[in-house]
Formats: C-alpha cells, sequence, structure tokens
C-alpha cells in the first residue's frame, strides 16, 4: 500500500523524484516481505497491490510493453484463480451471449466478438488464421467469455478485479497467440485496454491506457480496423433506437 500510495504521489507531483524512489524501495520491501507472510489474505493484497503498481509503471513506459504486461498478469493471476477473491467470479459452463445482461452498450458490443471465433465470419476469408483448429478456436472462445465476465466488474466499482480477472481465466493458448500478435487475439486485446480506458478517469493507475490502446490499434489490418468501425457504428444505431423506444414509452 505504500509503495502504490507513493507511486501516485509520483505522479501527482512529478517534480519531486523523492515519490517515485519511494515507491521502488516499498516495493521492493514488499516482494521481500511476500515468502514470509502468514495469511494468505496478506499475500493476496500485497500481489493485488504491486499488480496495480506495475499496470501503471508498464503503462506509462512503452507501449510496446502491453504484451509482456499481459503475460505477466497472466502467470501470476491464473495461479490465484482458486482464491476465494475469484470463487463467485469464475467462468460458468455456460454461453454468456446467452445471459441476459442488463447493462450498457460498451458491455453490450462485446456480443460482436462472438464472431471472433466464428469460422464462417464474412468479409475478412482473406485472414490467414485457421480457426478450423480445434484448439486456437476455444482459445479465442475462452478469451472473449473471459472479458464479458471481467466488464461487468468495472461498472460496480470494482475496477482492479476487472483488470486482472480477464488476464487470469483466458488461458493459456490465448496468451501465446497474443504474443504472436494474432488479429484475432489483438482485438479481444484491444477491447480489454477500451474496457481500462473508459475507467481512466477515476482510476489514476490505468490513465495512460489510451496510449496502448491506440499502439494495438495501430498493428491491426485494414480488414480488422473496418470491422471494428462496423462494430462501432452498429452499437451507436442500437443505441439510439433504445434511446428512442425509452422516450417513446415515458412519453405514452
Amino acid at each position: 500500500m505504500l509503495s502504490f500510495t507513493a507511486l501516485h504521489l509520483g505522479r501527482l507531483y512529478s517534480e519531486e523524484p523523492k515519490w517515485v524512489y519511494l515507491a521502488s524501495a516499498h516495493r521492493k520491501a514488499a516482494i521481500d516481505a511476500l515468502p514470509s507472510a502468514i495469511s494468505p489474505d496478506a499475500k493476496f493484497l500485497i500481489i493485488g497491490f504491486c499488480t496495480m503498481y506495475t499496470i501503471s509503471s508498464s503503462l506509462a513506459s512503452s507501449p510496446e510493453n502491453i504484451f509482456s504486461l499481459i503475460s505477466s498478469l497472466h502467470n501470476v493471476w491464473s495461479a490465484l484463480e482458486g482464491h476465494p477473491a475469484f470463487m463467485n467470479q469464475r467462468l460458468k459452463p455456460l454461453d454468456p451471449f446467452l445471459m441476459n445482461w442488463q447493462v450498457d452498450s460498451a458491455i453490450r458490443a462485446l456480443g460482436h466478438l462472438q464472431r471472433i471465433y466464428d469460422p464462417t465470419m464474412s468479409g475478412l476469408e482473406s485472414e490467414s488464421e485457421d480457426l478450423s483448429d480445434p484448439n486456437i478456436k476455444a482459445a479465442y472462445k475462452e478469451s472473449v467469455e473471459a472479458l464479458y465476465v471481467a466488464y461487468p466488474l468495472t461498472r460496480t466499482g470494482l475496477e482492479s478485479n476487472g483488470a486482472v480477472l480477464w488476464p487470469a481465466l483466458f488461458g493459456k493458448k490465448y496468451r501465446d497467440l497474443l504474443n504472436e500478435k494474432k488479429q484475432r487475439a489483438l482485438v479481444v486485446l484491444y477491447y480489454y485496454l477500451g474496457m481500462l480506458k473508459d475507467v481512466s478517469e477515476s482510476c489514476w493507475w490505468v490513465s495512460d491506457v489510451a496510449r496502448c490502446q491506440e499502439y494495438v490499434y495501430g498493428l491491426l489490418d485494414v480488414g480488422w480496423r473496418g470491422w471494428l468501425l462496423d462494430v462501432d457504428l452498429d452499437v451507436t444505431e442500437n443505441a439510439i433506437a433504445l434511446a428512442a423506444g425509452f422516450t417513446r414509452r415515458l412519453t405514452y
């Protein structure tokens, strides 16, 4: 906690380098103390604060660090999936796209990601990735479902939970595809970064996420950029239609 607080002060008062130094020193002390911590909850809190420290530091540096950051988050938090904090947030054996979420348009837009692992998806036949491989298809399905589980948490005051839950749940195969910078993997990452961007004004530790999202967008080919644009237009049109329907109900 001292490390995370000092890092925040370092961002607020960048002209005073002592805060960044103290943040680094406290972080080292916390990591050194982790093996001797007796309480599982204490260890969980230490890892949690160190994670937010790492996310903030990584996002504030080069956007290219996003891939090593996501891999690190997966490696750490997938090992903690059995912790009680995850008990009510695991992936369930159901299709999240069949669930009746009462959520905003940003979360409803995730429904379009179901097409990420649909081999019949039109307009992108030139994409070289072979979705006939069941392992690849399953990896994308798992990553999208994990995002669908994590996203609502960021709308209910549990931003840090949402930030780590997706990497914890998306699976090793997706991690490998992402590190290979496969286009579909980049699209899912783009949406994850969009989730963090939506809360960046209230959560200082992800305030630099927009740069990383723009960087990932730059790695997408023309076809996938067009697909994202089509999704945005579709979501906007649906939101307008819903608003119009709500207004009519109020009128009558």
